[in-house]
């Protein structure tokens, strides 16, 4: 079974949950997502989402920031304190998105950010890209999301960006290494509480700190393995990951753009 979201989910369709105070909005979010073949859920403030996720936990959250009783903040922080939520994907649907804002919804958990006003179609392929990325990592780690001893994967179905996301979300401390195939580059990053504490490039590039992860950042293909294990020296790094991963992300358009495709 399918959907023209592009999500192909087996037998049941993925739950999601549509948190905004706006009723208008909310019902326009819930018949788009209906369209493309989700089962969905509305609620008016985040107080009334958490009980909903009490009876039944979403396969994914769409939520607006500013709302009455208990706002996006709060409610996602709230929410990603409930076990088995780590694997649940949050797209902010909102009017607030500046790079501040983005920081610090990334910070929260965030796997994306739509601004309002936003078309029907549009919310549909973010939620669809969104579950095909967790579903990717769920599948790297054999099905099932362990307490992340060990993991392994492909940068073509995982990005980098959203290993490190799933790290800092499971607050994960051990050592992540990255292999790129097609110029033999290498970077292993150090995390400590799912935070990035040190990036080194290796295969001779010179690369450290923000500037190999940046690099290893835009990888498109190649491979990633994270172990488990303790990790000590200082934070060299001194950014939260939400951050770098922004500012890399800027790096990274920056090049698409002075690049022309092949």
């Amino acid at each position: 079974m399918g959907s023209r979201s592009g999500y192909s989910w087996g037998v049941n369709p993925p739950h999601v949950l549509v948190v905004d105070d706006e009723a208008g909005i909310r019902a326009a979010a819930e018949t788009a997502l209906k369209d493309a073949g989700y089962v969905t859920s509305g609620a008016a403030d985040g107080e009334e989402a958490l009980r909903m996720v009490e009876r039944r936990m979403p396969q994914l959250v769409v939520t607006d920031v500013i709302m009455p009783v208990l706002d996006g903040w709060s409610f996602v922080r709230r929410f990603r304190a409930i076990p088995g939520s780590a694997f649940v994907p949050v797209i902010f649907l909102t009017g607030l998105d500046t790079d501040e804002h983005r920081t610090y919804g990334f910070r929260l958990g965030a796997d994306d950010f739509l601004p309002k006003p936003f078309k029907g179609r549009e919310l549909a392929v973010r939620v669809s890209n969104a579950l095909e990325r967790r579903r990717a990592i769920v599948a790297s780690l054999g099905g099932s999301p362990p307490g992340l001893p060990e993991m392994q994967g492909s940068l073509e179905q995982v990005g980098l960006a959203s290993v490190l996301n799933l790290l800092e979300m499971e607050r994960a401390t051990g050592i992540l290494e990255v292999g790129e195939p097609v110029e033999g580059g290498a970077c292993s990053l150090a995390l400590r509480q799912g935070r990035i504490v040190r990036s080194e490039a290796r295969a001779g590039s010179g690369l450290a700190g923000k500037e190999a992860l940046f690099a290893a950042l835009a990888w498109r293909r190649g491979a990633f393995s994270f172990r488990a294990g303790m990790v000590q020296g200082p934070d060299l790094m001194n950014v939260p990951t939400a951050s770098l991963l922004l500012e890399g992300a800027a790096r990274v358009d920056e090049t698409r753009v002075r690049v022309p495709s092949p």
